[in-house]
């Protein structure tokens, strides 16, 4: 699992609403191999590198559609802002559904599974 939080994040309970026995970080060769960043550059603009499609991606509900996010732009030496709209244009034009969850934290998942979210 790939994961960006402003808070912290509660993965067990996270799992628990996917159904998943359990969510844990992905290791720095992973991120290399799967997105094609260091783990201080994951962001969700990686996800074009993911050729398998094994990636599910999971918001937040409570990220907002009226403020920007900002992003990485596959390096993290810059940023880049764009609105939750746009994301999930970009995320739709990549093949991906994003699926929502609520959590007491702020946070975007990129989850690698075999099995559907």
């Amino acid at each position: 699992m790939f994961l960006m939080a402003i808070k912290k994040a509660d993965l067990r309970e996270l799992a628990l609403q996917r159904n998943e026995s359990r969510l844990s970080f992905a290791k720095p060769d992973e991120l290399i191999e799967i997105l094609g960043v260091e783990p201080s550059g994951v962001t969700p603009f990686a996800i074009a590198h993911n050729k398998e499609k094994d990636i599910r991606i999971v918001i937040d509900t409570s990220v907002s559609a009226s403020r920007s996010l900002g992003f990485h732009p596959l390096i993290n030496t810059a940023s880049v802002c764009i609105s939750k709209q746009d994301l999930l244009r970009l995320l739709t034009f990549l093949d991906y559904s994003p699926v929502d969850v609520q959590t007491d934290s702020v946070l975007l998942v990129l989850a690698r599974t075999t099995d559907a979210f």
